[in-house]
């Protein structure tokens, strides 16, 4: 989606983050971040990230 929205942008047309979020039924906000990890991290950065914490500091221990 934001390949599209990029691919456009590129061929000339003035669209807004606003109206192409309408247009793909997504929050604008959501679109922005997709367009700032585009940006900072290319197609690699619009991949499905894990929401697994990286630690679990009050994890039970395995004994109990």
């Amino acid at each position: 989606m934001v390949l599209n929205y990029l691919s456009r942008l590129k061929g000339g047309e003035k669209i807004s983050y606003e109206k192409f979020a309408k247009e793909i039924n997504v929050d604008r906000k959501t679109l922005m971040k997709w367009g700032k990890r585009y940006n900072e991290q290319g197609l690699s950065g619009l991949e499905d990230k894990s929401r697994r914490p990286k630690t679990s500091p009050f994890k039970t221990c395995k004994a109990i």
